[in-house]
């Protein structure tokens, strides 16, 4: 094949650049695989410049078959369709990019489909993996087998820890009670929350911060109060149960809702009631969503520090393809309140 052919079809060779450089091939292949110790500043810009005029991209299966290793990451993302997790994604591809990993995503909804991926990354020979999950409880049994594997992992929002592996996750209690704390310095004492599905850790905890700050703030919680929007249902399930909260007699002057896809609708129950917001209700929302500021009035909510704890995550992976034998360790980082128009 001629050169220019070559070229153009992607296929330059080590040898092509090893020539164009004035170099050896020997040479080149140490660059290639982070040989450099001994190398001249000179040789090696004159070898990138070479790659760069030829437009030699170098094959990461060579690479590997070299240096055993494949410098590819597998990420588990348990919600792909929500925002927050395609945040979360969005803040790790680049800085995968820049390390030089290859990121390889899977969706995985269920225990399942969990396991069955992370016995297809353990075929791609996955260096490491990092685990983005909903805090849904589930049979972990998988993840055991993953640690007997010696392959690192990083655990985000995992509803159980694992012993072997780093976690990361956020302060659930403690961001709901910074809005019951705040609803109570705006005066409001019938505090209502609705929470999410039962079988995450987040909703636990969530309803345990709500019961901590209302009893800080010397308020009783009526349970008529506390009620179940479940956000993996449909949408006209939390309106019912948003009905039938505004309902009671007396009823809540400010509620905290599961997400903030639940607080719209709150909003919009509210406005079909003739309601105002801020004055006659109070609204709060969880997760700061792209469009929680766009609502109008815009939404108040608990921002989840989603995108952070996975770049967090993903700096402690690397620092274990580094360092094996650095002991697991667990992050919690806060959940801000962000104050704005329904409150």
């Amino acid at each position: 094949m001629p050169a220019d052919r070559r070229r153009r079809s992607g296929q330059v060779t080590i040898r092509e650049v090893a020539s164009a450089s004035g170099v050896s091939v020997s040479t080149v292949s140490n660059l290639l695989n982070g040989r450099t110790e001994a190398m001249a500043s000179e040789t090696r810009a004159r070898i990138e410049d070479a790659m760069r005029s030829l437009g030699y991209r170098p094959s990461r299966i060579a690479q590997s078959l070299t240096t055993k290793r494949t410098r590819t990451i597998g990420l588990v993302i348990d919600e792909i369709s929500t925002n927050l997790f395609l945040a979360a994604l969005t803040a790790i591809e680049p800085r995968a990019r820049s390390s030089g990993q290859n990121l390889l995503v899977c969706h995985a909804s269920s225990a399942p489909d969990e396991a069955a991926v992370v016995d297809l990354l353990l075929q791609q020979q996955v260096e490491g993996m990092v685990f983005l999950s909903t805090s849904q409880s589930r049979d972990d049994a998988h993840l055991t087998a993953l640690a007997d594997s010696g392959t690192p992992a990083v655990l985000v929002n995992r509803a159980q820890p694992h012993p072997s592996f780093c976690e990361v996750s956020w302060d659930n209690a403690g961001g709901v009670a910074a809005a019951v704390d705040h609803l109570h310095r705006r005066g409001h004492r019938r505090i209502g929350h609705l929470y999410g599905p039962a079988d995450r850790r987040s909703t636990v905890d969530r309803i345990a911060g709500y019961r901590s700050a209302m009893a800080h703030n010397g308020l009783v919680v009526d349970e008529r109060l506390l009620a179940q929007a479940d956000y993996s249902k449909p949408a006209s399930q939390w309106a019912q149960v948003i009905s039938d909260m505004l309902d009671a007699d007396p009823g809540p002057t400010a509620i905290i809702a599961a997400d903030d896809t639940v607080a719209a609708v709150v909003l919009q129950v509210a406005a079909e009631r003739g309601m105002r917001v801020p004055q006659d209700l109070a609204v709060v929302g969880i997760d700061d969503q792209h469009f929680a500021e766009l609502l109008v009035p815009p939404l108040t909510t608990v921002r989840l520090p989603i995108a952070e704890a996975a770049t967090r995550a993903f700096e402690m992976l690397l620092k274990r393809l580094v360092e094996p034998s650095l002991a697991p360790e667990n992050l919690r980082l806060s959940a801000s309140l962000m104050i704005r128009g329904t409150t």
